[in-house]
């Protein structure tokens, strides 16, 4: 039974694709490697970082994709758990995709101690690329 929880593996930093420990940076280096800004601690990347090939991929997954037409359907703001969608994963599987979700750009984690919520970044995305959750929901109410 999945209690609710999204369980994250730590994000890739530049150090340890490197070969190296991350322990050897402090943390505004790592942010700032080559000097391109990195995601932030959890993950999510700024703004400016989203890509649309990157937020593409992360769609083109069903469960993904499901998981972005329902939090379209709910108002601004609006922030659920993992264990709400309708998807009948493994706690691993789920850990996979919201890590997906999240460094493409497309939800923001919200840990509240123990418990973790995804909300949209809907004003964001709609800042950076006008009319994309248009589309995925005319997609999602064509294909119900």
């Amino acid at each position: 039974m999945h209690d609710g929880r999204c369980f994250t593996a730590s994000h890739r930093t530049p150090a340890a694709a490197l070969g190296r420990t991350a322990a050897n940076y402090s943390y505004d280096e790592v942010q700032t490697w080559g000097g391109k800004a990195m995601p932030d601690r959890e993950g999510h990347p700024d703004i400016e970082e989203m890509d649309l090939g990157t937020i593409f991929a992360a769609l083109a997954d069903p469960h993904r994709r499901l998981v972005i037409e329902e939090l379209c359907a709910e108002s601004e703001g609006t922030e659920r758990t993992c264990a709400s969608f309708p998807l009948n994963l493994s706690k691993s599987t789920l850990t996979h995709h919201f890590r997906i979700l999240r460094e493409s750009g497309l939800i923001r984690q919200i840990d509240y101690g123990n418990s973790r919520k995804v909300k949209l970044r809907r004003a964001e995305l709609e800042s950076r690329f006008p009319g994309l959750l248009r589309l995925v929901r005319l997609q999602a109410v064509t294909h119900a």
